[in-house]
């Protein structure tokens, strides 16, 4: 490898892990992350398919004295990974763009001795840092997830493939084609969207040396080495025989583990086979408003902006506004046409993965509306493919002002270089979570709520993984049973629970709990009392309440589930809720349940609504709100929402001390809830608040609160002012 590349991308590795390192979250973050972290720190089983080998890695990770957080050293995996993927985007594009202008059509390229020329080079960092500073891509490169190292496997397994077309004729050729197969099975351990890149290589191979697709002894050492890189499933078999703390769907045995690898969890269906039902309109849903949504708004720069309401969120029927470059655009277009007529089938084997990775996902995924959350990650392989053309189109650009004139064609080059620049400027602010505690704090909020040795029913992702974290990474309430009612569905969670320290009183065999307890046949609903067609009164613990009707006329397990472990636990145990779940999981209990601050406690008799000195200790005293209120501070949509969970535990708090006649003590509440809880991104935020002030008379800060809110950037300015309009109007201003 000659030196200019060797500099060129040591210096875009350099940057963007600069970039990445200063912007990293020091902790956990919401979604899958928690889990992850803390499955890598005590090798555990994640959720279906497991990522192994993202596992394996990240223990390793959890050795680097880098002081006493392990959280952060599974972060670096992604900077350092996103990095090294930035990196290999460099080199892609000049290898493209150097056999692009060698023998062209032939499927020969040139020799790399020749330099790439200025404009080469320029196109190269302008492919590389683009993607680097792109959203998606920036991203997945600050937070324990597993898409900063799949989008290194699918980058390496490219160069790979360019690689081989120049060593297809020496002994190195056949050498690169078996560690691809190696390296493919390594992936497959870590997620299946590095498979994607897959095609690309059988169609260099193809176009260069078709015969060697027919040999059956390469095919065969293929295979083996492919098996030899996946067996990091073997670690997931092993550590589930041992029984972890966290050990989803228990696939310690030959059924379980092949269950596990299909991820039956979440449904038997095909996804081929559903293909043609679709869950979602196609057009309308499935590729504008979730895929062209995420492609068009990755590489906003603040050149030829437009501004646009023409989308909607994935996870409601709301507006979401974005803005859209299309410098960026113009480029990616301009650089694929030119690589399609320059060199056309290195052109279609990139555009197989550009496919691949879009539209090709987004019709096999067939995601239901709505999503619990955004799904733009899920893309990122189509984003990477488009910055190397967004490369390419900056060298025809370069090239075409030669044409023009030097001075113009360094003006152009600059420009170029100035776009990449321009995106991390815009997008920093997004990006940046140094200081975001969000994730980490809510855990430890919730768990700090409990009394000694609770059980916590959580409802999903982000109020159970940052708590399954702060147990068993950081030590912290392992006291506290969290029971996720998600889970609670599952035969294997059950057992578990029944079966594994700290054990709980779950008085059901194996057979019952397998046959007819989760199975969905007629004789076994029937036999299990599952039928829920009308409210009905039930006991436990020497409590009688309704249990409203079912919606779909059956109990779920969860529903079942909770009233039996009430029962069992007879007060034995504190047993709490998260605010997060919702009144349909709570099977009827609501008079029952008590707020101490983020979550309800379960009372044998009708509860008060809030527990008032419990919970104000827990919101003055106790909690964390680290970066919240920080402005610099990115926070997703996600976050924001969760955030709301604090303001309804103050602003419940405040109304029960003005119902008391406590107005001192119910101002400084949300007086308190502004200076700890109160986002400078949260405009609904600012006007719970106000609304709460207006209860109380206050009536300057309700003015000062609607302004406070007013001046947050919101996208969504039509509901922001309706919703402001409306809260002056309830209280006559």
């Amino acid at each position: 490898m000659t030196d200019h590349r060797r500099f060129g991308a040591a210096a875009v590795f350099v940057i963007s892990f600069f970039v990445y390192l200063t912007t990293v979250a020091p902790s956990t973050s919401f979604w899958d992350c928690g889990e992850f972290i803390a499955c890598a720190f005590s090798l555990g089983v994640p959720h279906p398919p497991g990522s192994p080998l993202y596992l394996l890695l990240g223990r390793l990770f959890t050795f680097l004295p880098l002081g006493d957080n392990p959280a952060y050293p599974v972060n670096l995996m992604s900077v350092l990974s996103s990095s090294l993927a930035v990196a290999f985007i460099y080199l892609i594009t000049l290898d493209l763009l150097e056999m692009a202008e060698g023998e062209g059509d032939s499927g020969l390229p040139d020799s790399e001795s020749a330099g790439p020329g200025l404009e080469g080079i320029t196109a190269a960092l302008t492919a590389a840092l683009m993607l680097a500073f792109s959203d998606t891509f920036w991203k997945n490169a600050i937070e324990a997830e597993v898409y900063g190292f799949s989008s290194l496997l699918m980058v390496l397994a490219v160069w790979l493939g360019l690689r081989w077309l120049r060593n297809a004729d020496k002994p190195t050729g056949l050498r690169i084609l078996l560690f691809y197969a190696y390296l493919m099975g390594l992936a497959g351990g870590l997620h299946l969207l590095c498979l994607l890149a897959v095609p690309t290589l059988l169609i260099l191979v193809w176009r260069r040396w078709p015969s060697l697709l027919a040999r059956p002894e390469l095919w065969a050492a293929v295979i083996g080495l492919f098996l030899l890189g996946y067996s990091t499933y073997g670690a997931l078999y092993i550590r589930s025989g041992l029984n972890p703390v966290i050990d989803e769907n228990n696939p310690e045995n030959w059924a379980n583990f092949m269950m596990f690898l299909k991820r039956e969890q979440y449904g038997a269906e095909s996804q081929v086979l559903t293909v043609f039902d679709r869950k979602a309109p196609f057009w309308d849903y499935q590729m504008w408003n979730m895929y062209m949504k995420y492609f068009l708004t990755q590489f906003t720069v603040p050149v030829l902006t437009l501004f646009t309401s023409g989308f909607r969120r994935a996870t409601e029927a709301v507006a979401m506004p974005v803005h859209i470059s299309l410098m960026p655009l113009l480029l990616g277009c301009f650089g694929a046409v030119w690589h399609a007529r320059r060199d056309p089938w290195r052109f279609v084997s990139m555009a197989v993965l550009f496919v691949l990775t879009g539209i090709g996902l987004a019709v096999y995924l067939n995601m239901p509306d709505p999503q619990p959350r955004e799904r733009d990650y899920v893309f990122v392989g189509s984003f990477i493919v488009f910055a190397v053309w967004i490369g390419m189109g900056a060298r025809q650009a370069i090239l075409w002002a030669s044409s023009r004139g030097k001075a113009f064609a360094q003006v152009v080059a600059v420009a170029s270089v100035c776009l990449p620049l321009g995106l991390a400027w815009a997008s920093h602010g997004d990006h940046d979570r140094s200081n975001n505690w969000i994730a980490h704090d809510y855990a430890y909020n919730m768990l700090a709520s409990c009394e000694p040795d609770a059980l916590l029913f959580t409802n999903g992702d982000n109020d159970t993984f940052p708590l399954w974290f702060l147990q068993e990474v950081v030590g912290f309430r392992k006291d506290v049973r969290v029971l996720n009612l998600s889970l609670l569905n599952t035969s294997w969670y059950i057992k578990q629970l029944r079966d594994n320290a700290p054990t709980l009183p779950v008085n059901y065999t194996d057979s019952y709990i397998d046959d007819v307890l989760t199975a969905y046949t007629r004789e076994a609903i029937l036999r299990s009392n599952r039928l829920w067609r009308e409210d009905r009164a039930v006991s436990a613990a020497g409590m009688t309440w309704t249990i409203p009707a079912a919606s779909i006329g059956i109990l779920r397990v969860q529903d079942v589930m909770i009233l039996k472990l009430v029962d069992w636990v007879n007060w034995q145990r504190p047993i709490y809720f998260g605010t997060t779940v919702p009144d349909n999981n709570l099977i009827g209990l609501r008079d029952h349940l008590e707020m101490d601050g983020m979550v309800y406690r379960l009372k044998p008799e009708k509860a008060d609504v809030v527990n008032i000195e419990k919970t104000r200790r827990h919101l003055f005293e106790v909690y964390q709100y680290r970066g919240i209120t920080d402005p610099g501070v990115a926070l997703e949509e996600n976050a924001l929402e969760l955030l709301v969970n604090y303001h309804v535990a103050f602003l419940q708090l405040s109304e029960m001390l003005r119902v008391a006649g406590r107005m001192d003590e119910a101002f400084e509440v949300v007086q308190k809830c502004e200076e700890v809880a109160l986002s400078p991104k949260s405009w609904n935020g600012a006007l719970l608040l106000a609304g709460s002030m207006g209860r109380l008379d206050q009536t300057e800060e309700v003015l000062r609160l609607v302004q406070v809110a007013l001046d947050v950037d919101a996208f969504d300015r039509p509901m922001q002012y309706a919703s402001a309009a409306q809260t002056l109007l309830n209280y006559n201003l």
